[in-house]
């Protein structure tokens, strides 16, 4: 009997109960959708590590030997240790690609996966394992015999070997060549070999596995282990090729959580009003029940069975579609930016806690909304309920309420009276305004970047990659030739305080220019600055969270070199693509290191003698920006969800308070109608409530869809430092949108109002 009354129920109230429904539907959807595709590339990640045993922490020095080896293997908490040589080698053809090769004497940690042909076998001196996507994009396969060139620093050294497979490393799930804005995979890549007996080339890197989660908190014994002889030491949040992935999929399931906490607070505000005004229908059904003997805890049961049953199909039917439809879109671009052994969508048991959170979230609602009314005696129940008595709204306090008009009292009285639904309404209009101020000012911001980037920090015409073995004194003549400036880029480590060991160290990035003013300057507010001689800058990100300011000290090292030097920092400056610290070539030198340039920037329309031995690759400026423009495509997906979700809430918020306020209100209005107001003007009566609960939500939404968007940034990880910027225009057409699904919500409504029975109605009355 309460199963079909319960259908009957919702057949009566279809918009509403539809409404929850979508929500839960909307919620799981986009959760499941999103983070279906990480969870598919943990689950490849894990297993992928796994198999290739990849290491806890890199430690880099200049030269190793096997006794250091077997100190490190002694160190408690590490669970194995291997020795490698890791050399910048050239490949075959004209783009002479970079290719780092290892060499090792085992293969215990970070083991190459293979693709195809045999596994690596490090005791095969005949033999070269080349990465797989460099192969496919130049044509080599297993069976070719392959060339690499190195420079021993007084002369280019040829190795020749037979390919014997093609593989992967899980060090190179992100790669691309220096300079370069996205992946080429034919310029650049990776090779392993056997290390021969008597090979005159130093290993210079120790790989560790360990058990310890903290992998830093054993720097103290490795330094102990090895007397200090090494330049640094890093665990995964070092190594690029495997952060950038990282934060990929942080920014990712950012996302995932983000639109589920919307769509559920929405359900639970909208659960709350439908079953509020159904419960409050039904007094008397409820007390005939009670009177008839049936328990509180069955009815109670019967009515939390109207949203049990609706979010639950909502959230298996989001959780069934999403991952077939969401995740493809993340799944496609993502292969050509990274590298893993597969690709595929995955289930993880959150999947169905957030289910269960949805539909108890919404359970909870309802039997909020029920209980008191449980509380009353069967006998109270059955009588008619009191009416509330009447008092002044917070409005009527107002000083010039007495000036507002019929209808705006009308609306004001209405929405004091009715909190739950003009909050539920106003909600969801801040919440849509949000994603479509995002979503739209996701473009904008990707625009303004690009100008940041191109018209105001590198307007240069050329850029010219240099080979990193070439002389210093022909890299200045050549230089000189193009009227350019040189730059200098390598990997640091910087502290506050390098005597502490651990805690406020990080890696970064170092620049280093000539200070010709070809390579701009940009202090924290984005003004241009002159930079000159014994000046070090540090950008924003670097600085917070190294936690120093213009005017403290910090000390940095190359990772090549143990020696530390300190450094008064005196510009905080930001660039949307670097992330690090900036010095002139003089004062690079002044500290004792060797300035070896590894790119040419000058503002000459053609480059002078480009053919040059010590030119890797030019890039014009357009071919930089279609770079940027190229990398900066997925973007498009996330600005075409966000523009979907917005629509979508901002119909259902509205239509479903529509219903609420008609089905809320039947009685007054009809009232209206026999006191001779006509259609049109109670129709601009209810439009005018919601057209001040939207202008309000465009109000409150436009600030905090540029919090959403900065937030969506910052989640992108350390590698950037993008602004978020929303031009005028965009929050225009967002508020015209937004007002404009609020308009046709209110238009397609207001049809009810014609079909008042202003007789059944009144009916209720006497």
């Amino acid at each position: 009997m309460l199963y079909r009354k319960m259908f009957r129920d919702i057949k009566h109230n279809a918009m509403q109960f539809i409404t929850i429904f979508l929500l839960a539907f909307m919620a799981i959807f986009v959760y499941a959708g999103i983070a279906s595709s990480n969870v598919g590339i943990n689950q490849t990640r894990n297993n992928y590590h796994k198999i290739t045993n990849l290491a806890s922490a890199w430690v880099y020095g200049a030269e190793f030997e096997e006794e250091d080896l077997l100190k490190i293997k002694e160190i408690d908490h590490v669970t194995g240790a291997q020795l490698r040589s890791m050399l910048t080698t050239k490949g075959e053809g004209e783009k002479k690609p970079d290719i780092y090769l290892y060499m090792e004497k085992e293969n215990l940690i970070t083991k190459p996966y293979t693709v195809e042909g045999e596994p690596f076998d490090p005791t095969n001196p005949n033999g070269i394992w080349l990465n797989n996507r460099f192969a496919e994009e130049t044509g080599v396969k297993v069976g070719d015999t392959y060339t690499l060139t190195y420079n021993n620093g007084v002369t280019d050294i040829e190795i020749t070997k037979t390919i014997k497979g093609l593989i992967m490393s899980p060090e190179y799930e992100y790669y691309i060549a220096d300079g370069d804005i996205e992946a080429d995979f034919s310029k650049v890549g990776y090779a392993y070999m056997a290390y021969e007996e008597g090979n005159q080339i130093p290993m210079n890197q120790i790989v560790l596995t360990t058990d310890k989660k903290d992998v830093m908190s054993l720097e103290d014994k490795v330094r102990e282990a090895l007397n200090g002889n090494y330049a640094v030491m890093l665990d995964e949040s070092g190594m690029s090729g495997i952060t950038v992935l990282n934060d990929e999929m942080a920014q990712h399931e950012a996302f995932a959580f983000l639109f589920p906490l919307i769509f559920v607070i929405i359900s639970i505000l909208t659960i709350m009003t439908t079953m509020n005004r159904v419960i409050t229908e039904q007094r008397i059904q409820i007390g005939t029940l009670k009177a008839l003997g049936m328990k509180k805890r069955k009815i109670l049961f019967h009515y939390l069975s109207y949203s049990f049953v609706l979010s639950l199909l909502g959230a298996i039917a989001g959780l069934i579609v999403g991952p077939l439809t969401l995740s493809p879109l993340f799944g496609d671009f993502m292969p050509s930016m990274y590298t893993l052994p597969e690709w595929k969508s995955g289930y993880s048991i959150s999947f169905y806690m957030v289910c269960v959170i949805v539909v108890a979230a919404c359970c909870l609602a309802t039997y909020h909304s029920c209980r008191k009314l449980l509380k009353i005696n069967p006998a109270d129940t059955l009588r008619p309920v009191t009416p509330k008595t009447g008092k002044a709204c917070i409005f009527e306090k107002l000083p010039f309420w007495e000036h507002l008009g019929f209808s705006n009292q009308y609306n004001l009285r209405d929405i004091a009276r009715s909190k739950l639904r003009a909050f539920m309404c106003l909600f969801g209009t801040i919440s849509g305004m949000m994603l479509l101020v995002a979503a739209l000012g996701a473009n904008d911001s990707i625009s303004y970047v690009s100008d940041w980037q191109f018209d105001k920090l590198a307007t240069y015409k050329n850029q010219i990659l240099l080979n990193n073995t070439a002389d210093s004194k022909k890299v200045d003549e050549f230089s000189e030739k193009n009227n350019g400036e040189l730059i200098m880029s390598a990997g640091i480590e910087v502290s506050k305080n390098k005597e502490n060991k651990r805690g406020d160290k990080e890696t970064a990035a170092i620049s280093v220019c000539e200070g010709k003013g070809i390579y701009k300057m940009m202090d924290a507010e984005l003004k241009e600055q002159e930079f000159h001689d014994g000046e070090i800058a540090l950008t924003k990100k670097l600085a917070e969270k190294l936690g120093v300011k213009a005017g403290d000290t910090v000390d940095w090292h190359l990772y090549e070199d143990e020696k530390w030097v300190t450094s008064k920092v005196t510009m905080i400056n930001r660039n949307p693509q670097f992330v690090g610290m900036t010095m002139t070539r003089n004062t690079f030198e002044q500290t004792g290191h060797t300035f070896a340039a590894t790119m040419c920037i000058t503002n000459n329309e053609t480059v002078v003698d480009k053919d040059n031995e010590l030119v890797k690759s030019v890039f014009t400026m357009d071919d930089i920006k279609k770079a940027f423009d190229t990398s900066m495509a997925s973007m498009i997906i996330i600005v075409v969800v966000l523009i979907i979700m917005a629509v979508l809430l901002t119909i259902i918020v509205l239509y479903n308070s529509g219903i609420l306020s008609y089905n809320e209100r039947q009685k007054e209005l009809a009232t209206l109608k026999v006191m001779g107001f006509r259609t049109g003007r109670i129709r601009r009566l209810l439009f005018k409530q919601n057209l001040w609960l939207s202008l309000i939500g465009v109000v409150i939404g436009i600030p905090l869809g540029k919090v959403l968007l900065q937030y969506m940034f910052d989640s992108n990880g350390d590698s950037f430092d993008f602004v978020a910027y929303i031009s005028i225009p965009s929050y225009l057409i967002s508020a015209i949108l937004l007002l404009s699904v609020s308009t046709i919500v209110s238009i397609a409504f207001s049809r009810r109002l014609k079909k008042l029975d202003m007789v059944e109605v009144l009916k209720g009355l006497e």
